[in-house]
């Protein structure tokens, strides 16, 4: 499971629906939920998570997606399988673990070193706890 430090800056509800804008470091990030955990407001430093298998890995910045989270990142390591293939990077301070088919691997012919771009849904993100608390 990847885990983020963010800093919550906007949170819009409509009925149960919530979209919740934050920082993490210069970079922005939205995420849409069902449900805010205790002690979760403006101005509140968070954890969010998201399953390696929910990260989308691209060679190119693109502006076509429907993912409303796009992150610049390094590949630091790559642990190739038969089959799946977990795809190590650093963006911002952070380490994000990302597991792809070898397939797409091959396709994207990723390398330890190269630049590449992270896209995360908005609604694969979860609030793990609010580190203010």
């Amino acid at each position: 499971m990847n885990h983020f430090r963010a800093r919550i800056t906007k949170i819009e509800a409509c009925d149960r629906l919530h979209q919740v804008s934050l920082k993490m470091q210069e970079r922005e990030l939205t995420i849409v939920t069902l449900e805010l955990p205790e002690g979760v407001r403006e101005g509140a430093e968070v954890t969010l998570l998201v399953k390696p298998t929910h990260i989308l890995l691209s060679t190119a910045s693109r502006k076509d997606l429907s993912f409303d989270n796009r992150l610049q990142a390094t590949v630091s390591a790559i642990e190739k399988g038969e089959i799946l293939t977990t795809v190590q990077l650093a963006c911002a301070g952070n380490g994000i673990e990302a597991i792809i088919t070898t397939r797409a691997l091959e396709r994207l012919q990723l390398q330890n070193g190269q630049t590449c771009f992270v896209y995360i849904n908005a609604a694969t993100f979860s609030i793990g706890k609010s580190v203010d608390v």
